[in-house]
């Protein structure tokens, strides 16, 4: 049919030459060359070239050999695409004409990318990039900016490409080119999330959304919404992930776009398996299934299927697995695409190793492992001989496994992948454990602790950058709003920004100081575990060592939290701005709350339990005297049961417990004669009650401070959300009661 009506659009269009001349028959002769495939094509560019030299008109003659170029380029014939645009770059020179060498060397770039000669490509953006900026051609740079960009974004230099698409960005608002500056604000979210900065993120491709919504481009506003979806799903958010995919899959739906609603289902259903939702993972893989095989994308089938097995392995039900693995490895194979097909062989790996089959899981990684050889994918091969190696650790073989670790290692030495590097570790650390050569056991399991640090140091540092980065953005966009409302009271404004900026800057430097010490705990019970284990003969000198070390260890972070503390209360004295006082007094009361875990450690080494009764006691008695209360002052009806708990659990339950408290003792006694305050903690194996209630004056609205964003808030739902716990708020005028609930106590106690 697409055959058919090209013909009749070639047809069309030589009738309309047969009746014209000049510059008109000339682009006439461009657009036949631009859509006919015969091998008439030829004598159609030879006649414009002819007629351009007639009429002496050069540009003609230069579109004429890019049009050229450009028929050869999108047939895949490079080398003769390479030849029609360096005939148009050499005459574009020749007659001084920037814009169209511009164009020249960006095709000619195209075309040594395609032919895998990268440095030669670069050198060419480079060039049209200086001869844009010498001719001063807004709309030539901003083209160039975007391709190198890609170039760039290709080449995994990401630092590089966000700098070419922000340049670009400031020469579409100069064109006020929307389409142009929603293309670079795509570019831009796909960076950070390449980079793992989802915020970042998710801010580009908003900006991109609101642009091409007002220029109600319906197909590209559910591309962005499938992206903000993706960079969601990858934050964690995964209900804002699923709100945004749905919104793009309805559009696609109506639109009969069926291959990316599959794309889109596909997404869904890995959301679903991350919240454990299996069943509801497969219906989203099987739509997606039917509509691939609908439209018969045969790539998009096998990956279904692929997902299918996958999903029936998370459900237990291994058979079903290896029936829908089957028939994806049939179709890949069909297909000839050797890394699809590699992922269905570990997959039925997996399958057979963890039916207890070790022969034919070990026959299917092998096979996996000659295609990803031959595809030269050195993280696809350490991944897979780490899956041996597990597989001959369980199999009892031990030296196979050290071998197939080894070879795991050596191809990770090509690529920079901490993930499986630090699963090699640990399943090194356990092979050698099994052997009882306990030595080479501790030498990588201190490698694996090593690693381990060094990407919690990096999610840290991302995540403070993350923080930093939309306390800025929002505390900009805040302060245009103030500039427009608010000329008269600029100065006082822009001075509480400064003094919030600052004191911002001070916690950051306090939260680095904490993780420092929580870093020098970590390291001191790495080097207090390494001896025990390697001094198996002197086991009851190494136990007395332990308890003097770890006395002494949390002797000084005590002492540390308590000089913390100190420095804390003594700047809070010496700041006058009550919003600043107020966040120096939370972020003092949750250092008690630690200081306090570590007095109790350092009373009974013999145990890493807290008596969470005791604890809890001391903590509101610090939490009453912080906010200036005595216990005549309140009326407390105080039940707490008496549970040993370990030290990290007991931690984050004194966190939401301070939180619950301060947020009482700062807000619902303001003009309550005889403040009232109840609490409630109960604990068995099955769970955890913590109820709080007062007589305040209640919260305006319960489920929007449920929800707030609020640094203290936030601190409560993650704590909680760390313990699997649930929150609940009821507030009425005669008080409010916040209730949480946490299942599953039986691994605390």
């Amino acid at each position: 049919m697409y055959a058919s009506c090209m013909c009749a659009q070639v047809d069309s269009l030589l009738q309309r030459l047969a009746k014209s001349s000049g510059i008109q028959k000339i682009a006439l002769l461009h657009q036949i060359i631009s859509i006919d495939t015969s091998t008439q094509t030829y004598t159609y560019y030879k006649e414009a070239i002819r007629l351009s030299k007639i009429l002496n008109d050069t540009l003609a003659e230069i579109k004429s050999h890019h049009f050229f170029g450009e028929h050869f380029r999108t047939r895949n014939n490079i080398d003769s695409a390479s030849y029609y645009f360096s005939l148009g770059l050499h005459l574009a020179r020749k007659v001084n004409q920037p814009s169209m060498q511009v164009y020249a060397l960006i095709h000619l770039s195209f075309c040594t990318s395609a032919r895998l000669a990268f440095d030669e490509s670069l050198a060419l953006l480079n060039e049209a990039l200086a001869v844009s900026r010498k001719s001063n051609t807004p709309k030539d740079i901003a083209l160039v900016l975007q391709e190198l960009g890609v170039f760039h974004y290709e080449e995994h230099n990401y630092e590089e490409a966000l700098l070419y698409f922000n340049e670009e960005l400031l020469y579409d608002e100069k064109l006020n080119d929307s389409n142009s500056s929603a293309s670079a604000y795509n570019n831009i979210g796909a960076i950070y999330s390449k980079i793992g900065q989802y915020t970042q993120s998710i801010r580009s491709y908003q900006k991109a959304l609101e642009i091409e919504s007002r220029l109600n481009n319906a197909y590209a506003v559910a591309a962005c919404q499938t992206n903000i979806g993706i960079a969601y799903k990858e934050q964690g958010d995964y209900n804002l992930a699923l709100d945004q995919l749905l919104q793009a899959a309805r559009y696609y739906d109506q639109s009969k776009l069926y291959k990316e609603q599959a794309s889109c289902y596909s997404t869904i259903a890995n959301i679903q398996i991350e919240q454990g939702n299996y069943d509801n993972a497969l219906r989203y893989h099987e739509s997606a299934l039917k509509l691939r095989q609908k439209i018969n994308h045969q790539k998009g089938i096998a990956n279904s299927l692929t997902n299918i097995g996958q999903t029936y392995i998370k459900k237990g039900n291994y058979d079903l697995a290896i029936d829908f693995l089957n028939r994806s490895l049939k179709l890949k194979t069909e297909l000839k695409d050797q890394q699809m097909m590699a992922v269905s062989l570990d997959l039925l790996g997996e399958v057979y190793f963890l039916k207890n089959e070790y022969t034919r899981a070990q026959n299917y990684y092998l096979q996996s492992l000659e295609l990803k050889a031959s595809v030269q994918d050195p993280k696809g091969k350490a991944e897979t001989y780490n899956k041996l190696g597990n597989l001959y650790l369980a199999w009892g073989k031990y030296d196979l496994a050290l071998h197939q670790l080894e070879l795991a290692r050596a191809a990770l030495a090509t690529s920079n992948v901490k993930k499986e590097l630090l699963q090699n570790y640990l399943l090194t650390t356990n092979v050698f454990r099994a052997r009882g050569d306990y030595k080479n056991a501790l030498l990588f399991y201190d490698r694996y602790e090593t690693l381990q640090d060094t990407l919690q140091d990096e999610n840290q540092r991302k995540a403070l950058a993350e923080l930093q980065i939309k306390y800025e953005t929002e505390k900009k966009e805040q302060e245009i709003v103030s500039l427009n409302e608010r000329d008269k009271t600029q100065a006082t404004l822009l001075d509480k920004q400064h003094t919030l900026i600052y004191l911002l800057a001070g916690v950051v430097v306090l939260f680095i100081i904490i993780a420092a010490l929580l870093f020098y705990i970590n390291r001191s019970r790495k080097k207090l575990l390494h001896q025990n284990q390697t001094i198996i003969q002197q086991k009851q000198t190494i136990i007395d060592q332990k308890q003097m070390l770890m006395r002494e260890l949390h002797h000084r972070v005590k002492n540390n939290l308590q000089i913390l503390s100190s420095i804390l209360e003594l700047q809070k004295d010496r700041i006058e701005d009550k919003v600043a006082q107020d966040m120096l007094q939370a972020v003092s009361t949750r250092l008690n709350a630690m200081l306090l875990i570590h007095k109790n450690l350092y009373h009974d080494t013999l145990s890493a339990q807290i008596e969470i009764h005791i604890y809890l006691d001391a903590l509101l008695e610090n939490l009453l005297e912080s906010y200036g209360f005595t216990k005549d002052q309140v009326l407390l009806e105080q039940h707490i049961a008496p549970v040993l708990m370990d030290a990290d659990r007991a931690l984050s339950i004194g966190f939401i417990y301070n939180e619950l408290i301060s947020n009482v003792l700062k807000h619902a006694f303001s003009g309550v004669e005889k403040p009232m305050l109840s609490i409630v903690f109960e604990a068995n194996e099955q769970q955890v009650e913590l109820l709080v209630k007062d007589n305040g004056l209640g919260m305006k609205n319960a489920k929007e401070i449920e929800h707030s964003s609020s640094f203290g808030i936030r601190l409560l739902r993650l704590f909680a959300a760390d313990l699997d716990g649930k929150i609940t708020i009821d507030s009425n005028p005669q008080g409010t009661a916040v209730s949480v609930h946490i299942p599953n106590l039986k691994t605390m106690l």
